[in-house]
């Protein structure tokens, strides 16, 4: 992937040059001319700490400084209300609530909020400073990106917005100006200031909201209230431009874009660029789908997509989102198709000739050519772009009003999105751009045998039971593809449906787990080689040794292949299993990472990656702002770390996590008395038991199209792999096992796939 470099040394803002030392300290050197802007803000210390240097964008109705933190010499930017706002409460109370829903947007690719407060009756925000170039810069001076750019930006957009639908939080105004990139590929979401939860609506004026026409998806044109797919069609649009170095809607005239955006199809990428693979056009089409209901539900399901290299992704959506501030209500918009010109555009319309007529064209200048320097340029747009309000000064990006505070708009109709996906495949591995992990230490102790779990059994929250299935009834589904477990330390390959072996079988193995796509397996050895290695699926023969160390476990590929997870004792912790992730460049291992979270590693084992990219593992709250180690069961936390885990199965520390699947884990655990195999939301809530039996149940795995499980138990007396439909039905005995899984039984692994 091109890669591009920032002077280091050197920044120019508003005529003035600034050098950034080692310390990341702030110095300014000679202005080269124009008189300085800011006001009397300029040089002026804000609550004891933050100095301000000069100003680097004015609009919405905020103004943006660089600055700098005295104590820490951080570089930050300074967001300020204008001060004819800080009269109006609304405008108050509506910068004061953009400060708290960016306070809990707290990942990696989305600027971070440092502090907020009010002195002397102005309202302020302080940000992190980004060193990088905004995306419409980059297209500008690169054309073209590639595809490779395309997908790691991209993905890197969807986590970011992911954690703010997680939070509640709709950005409504995605573009490439609000999205920078810094000189390692990190991706930052910049400007939620228009963004409004559920909590906001309200607190903008009635029935109005902005947005840059070129991005603004078909509902929000109309009038309608925005979700988080209104988001996902500004990403789609992203892609587009991206690739082609154009956006598929434009024209001479903010209205002209407008209509184009709601009865206007876009071209077909590859027919502008015929070197687009038909998987990513595909996904870019879903993207920019004029019915809501025909893109992708949340930004978790077209970031499985983009790993997965498939629109319909192996990934089961939340239900689809409430529309914020919709005129109509969702069932009424389902309920009626769209007919002739749509209301909200010709309200909108009128409202704007309103608006123009008595002295407000400015704020809707379509500014393709730049505009006033009110604005900074893409390539001084460090922060949070603000976003201008309808009574303020232009910004060289127009804005859009659409007055929706009238009858009904015509809806956009809808219908269900498809809920069959197809098999997973495997993408081409990409150059990660997500920050550089820190290396973890490397000292290697004297080998530790795997722990075996002390604690007693909890009862865990109540569960869904499920009628007792019987193995005649219903019929058996039909059985595809391949199954990998170890009986005696000896590794099987063989064939779902009848147990056969496929492949030779490889001695001294354990917990084995089979990626996605089938072809290569990951194991723990026993002996010689003692460490995580890779398999290859179709001749059962050992390619390469993955991990360092002999106490390494329990490895799980990550739903793409890319990386793969594993727990391990070889910082020698005691019994203290620690998390860490790997990943593969060229099918060849790099550094492990550790996964951690507030500086400390992370306590756990059996992790399991999971499709949304969090990983369950088992574990104990021993992190900061844990109990110490009193509350323990299954959590998950996000593959990146930093972020505390979330209990989402309370128990003991014998329960653990086996497989997932779209947003389905599979879990075994003793809470009942014995071990059974559960079905478990991946976030949390009821679980429900699958196997319903006096006898001992685990190591249960999705079959590759999830909609099966199947699992080892010993009723009956003896060893075997049983299968049941993941609501409970068709209990299935697929075939006997020649023996114990491999000691402990209840630590093995077994997984199914293609």
């Amino acid at each position: 992937m091109k890669t591009w470099s920032a002077q280091p040394c050197q920044i120019r803002r508003k005529g003035v040059y600034y050098s950034l030392s080692s310390t990341r300290s702030l110095i300014p050197k000679t202005r080269v001319g124009g008189p300085r802007t800011g006001g009397d803000m300029i040089g002026r210390v804000v609550k004891g700490k933050y100095k301000i240097y000069d100003e680097v964008g004015a609009g919405g109705f905020a103004t943006v400084y660089l600055g700098r933190n005295l104590e820490t010499n951080e570089i930050v930017a300074i967001k300020i209300l204008s001060q004819q706002f800080t009269r109006e409460s609304r405008y108050v109370e509506r910068f004061r609530r953009e400060a708290a829903l960016a306070e809990r947007l707290q990942h990696p690719n989305i600027v971070r909020i440092l502090d907020h407060g009010i002195e002397n009756g102005m309202h302020f925000l302080v940000m992190e400073f980004v060193e990088g170039l905004t995306l419409d810069t980059i297209i500008e001076r690169q054309g073209k990106l590639s595809v490779e750019q395309v997908v790691a930006y991209t993905k890197q957009i969807c986590a970011g917005l992911e954690a703010a639908y997680r939070a509640g939080v709709v950005h409504r105004d995605i573009k490439p100006a609000n999205i920078m990139i810094t000189p390692d590929g990190t991706v930052k979401i910049m400007d939620f200031g228009i963004a409004r939860m559920e909590s906001m609506v309200g607190l903008t004026q009635s029935g109005m909201f902005m947005g840059t026409p070129r991005y603004i998806s078909p509902e929000m044109a109309r009038g309608a209230g925005a979700d988080i797919r209104s988001d996902l069609y500004a990403v789609g649009l992203l892609m587009y431009e991206m690739l082609t170095g154009a956006p598929p809607f434009d024209a001479e005239n903010p209205w002209a874009v407008l209509r184009q955006q709601i009865e206007s199809e876009a071209p077909p990428v590859r027919k502008v660029r015929p070197d687009v693979p038909q998987w990513l056009e595909a996904i870019i089409s879903r993207a920019i789908a004029k019915n809501p209901a025909r893109r992708f539900q949340t930004p978790g399901e077209m970031l499985a997509a983009l790993r997965e290299r498939t629109p319909k992704p192996h990934y089961t959506p939340d239900a689809a989102p409430t529309m914020l501030g919709a005129a109509t209500p969702p069932s009424a918009v389902a309920a009626r198709p769209a007919k002739g010109r749509p209301k909200g555009l010709i309200i909108g319309l009128v409202a704007a000739a309103l608006l123009v007529a008595a002295g407000l064209a400015a704020a809707l200048i379509w500014g393709l050519s730049g505009g006033p320097e009110a604005t900074p340029t893409p390539t001084q747009a460090l922060v949070w772009a603000t976003t201008a309000l309808p009574t303020l000064l232009p910004t060289n990006t127009p804005v859009v009003l659409v007055v929706t505070s009238t009858p009904s708009p015509t809806p956009i109709p809808t219908e269900a999105p498809p809920t069959e996906p197809p098999t997973a495949t495997l993408p081409p591995t990409v150059t990660p751009t997500e920050p550089p992990p820190t290396e973890p230490p490397t000292d290697t102790p004297e080998p530790t045998p795997t722990p075996k779990p002390t604690a007693k059994p909890t009862k865990g929250p109540t569960k869904t039971p499920k009628p007792t299935a019987t193995p005649t009834s219903p019929p058996a589904p039909a059985v595809t593809g391949k199954i990998v477990y170890t009986v005696g330390g000896v590794l099987h390959i063989v064939n779902a449906a009848t147990g056969q072996d496929i492949a030779s079988t490889i001695s001294g193995m354990r917990q084995p787990n089979m990626r996605a796509d089938g072809v290569e397996i990951l194991a723990d050895g026993l002996n010689n080689p003692a460490s995580v290695v890779q398999i290859d699926a179709a001749t059962g023969t050992i390619i390469r040794e993955q991990t360092r160390f002999t106490d390494d476990y329990h490895p799980f590929w990550s739903p793409d292949g890319t990386r793969f997870v594993f727990d391990s004792l070889h910082h020698g912790l005691g019994d203290f299993t620690m998390l860490y992730t790997q990943g593969l460049t060229n099918a060849k291992p790099q550094p492990e990472v550790t996964l951690g979270y507030s500086g400390q590693q992370i306590r756990g084992h059996s992790p399991v990656w999971m499709q949304d990219d969090y990983i369950a593992f088992t574990g104990c709250d021993y992190w900061p702002g844990g109990t110490g180690g009193s509350k323990c069961g299954i959590y998950r936390i996000p593959s990146w770390g930093e972020s505390r885990p979330v209990l989402i199965h309370p128990g003991s520390t014998d329960m653990r996590a086996t497989d997932s699947y779209g947003n389905q884990l599979l879990i075994m655990s003793q809470e009942e008395g014995n071990w059974e195999v559960y079905l478990l939301p991946a976030s949390g809530g009821a679980v429900t038991n699958l196997s319903q039996n006096p006898a001992n149940d685990g190591l249960g795995t999705f079959s590759p199209d999830g909609k099966m499980v199947a699992f080892v138990s010993n009723r009956g007396g003896g060893w075997a792999v049983w299968m049941v439909r993941v609501n409970g039905s068709g209990l299935t005995k697929l075939f006997d096992l020649p023996g114990k899984p491999t000691d402990p039984w209840y630590m093995d692994s077994m997984s199914w796939g293609p």
